[in-house]
This record gives structure tokens, C-alpha cells and sequence, in this order.
């Protein structure tokens, strides 16, 4: 029911041009527990990283963002906790991996902070969405209180000014 897509101006991280692209989505209505981390795909020139998830830069810079702060539930240094996909891609001609394996990206400060701008982009765009809903939801409460209590709240404001019946 959200989604977000941020794409960042190409930098210069480590002396090489890096482009960010990051998207999250969420899924309200689908199987996805609110207790569990959220789903993580990282790519590496929009080809998928599957393993050795724990020492990525994509995923060093997803745990350092206080995603409390936008909404998310998020156990301190893990991922935020939800029904959301969150998707990174960092394209670049010289991405450093940490293994001949490619399944890891190299978490430089530059690189990482650069992904962190990019996901704070995107959690703003969800932190919009989620308060908004949250005002909807409130209105609504307060829309059927006052369904609830309008009728009462007549019938004795007639018998308090002897209003007739009709």
C-alpha cells in the first residue's frame, strides 16, 4: 500500500563514481509478520547480492539510520522490524566487493554514508505516509465518537430548553 523510490545524483565515493537507487515498499495485506526484519534485497549493479548479508555496506547503512525516528520499529543495531521491502542498488563500474565470491559489497564511510542519505530520503517519504495515515485514523475515531454520543447529546439538549418532540 506505499512505496518510495529515491535516486541519488552520482558521486564520487572512494575516487569512483557511485549512483544510489533505493526503494522501500509496504505490504499490508500480505503474509509478511510485523515481528519479523524486514525484507532486504541489495544489488550490485542491479544484479541480486544473496548471501553473506550481515557484512554488506547496504546493510551497515540500513542499521545505522534511526528508523524510530520515521515510524519503523527497529531493535538497536539490527534491521527495522515490519511488513517492508527495502531495496538497494549501488551501481558503479568499480564497485570493491570484500571476497573474489562478489556477494558483499566493501562498506568504505563514503559509500556507506552515501547509501544512509539515500534510505533517509526514502524513510521521509514513509514517515509522510505513516503520519498521514495516523491523522486519517484519528479523524476517524473522532468522526464515530461523535456518531456515537450526537444523538444522546440532542435528545437531552431538547429536554433541557423544552424543545417539542418533533
Amino acid at each position: 500500500d506505499f512505496f518510495a523510490v529515491v535516486t541519488r545524483k552520482p558521486q564520487i565515493c572512494d575516487f569512483k563514481p557511485v549512483v544510489v537507487e533505493v526503494a522501500l515498499a509496504r505490504f499490508k495485506n500480505r503474509n509478511l509478520e510485523m515481528d519479523s526484519p524486514v525484507t532486504l534485497l541489495r544489488f550490485a549493479n542491479r544484479v541480486p547480492l544473496q548471501f553473506d548479508k550481515s557484512g554488506c555496506a547496504i546493510t551497515w547503512a540500513i542499521e545505522s539510520v534511526n528508523w524510530k525516528s520515521y515510524g519503523l520499529q527497529q531493535p538497536k543495531g539490527s534491521l527495522p522490524l515490519g511488513p517492508y521491502i527495502f531495496a538497494v542498488s549501488v551501481v558503479s563500474p568499480f564497485i570493491k566487493f570484500k571476497n573474489a565470491s562478489k556477494e558483499t559489497i566493501d562498506a568504505s564511510e563514503e559509500l556507506v554514508a552515501e547509501i544512509r542519505l539515500a534510505l533517509i530520503q526514502a524513510g521521509q517519504k514513509l514517515s509522510r505516509h505513516i503520519k498521514s495515515e495516523l491523522k486519517e485514523a484519528d479523524l476517524e475515531r473522532k468522526l464515530q465518537h461523535i456518531e456515537q454520543f450526537g444523538p444522546i447529546l440532542v435528545e437531552k439538549l431538547a429536554v433541557i430548553v423544552n424543545a417539542p418532540k418533533e
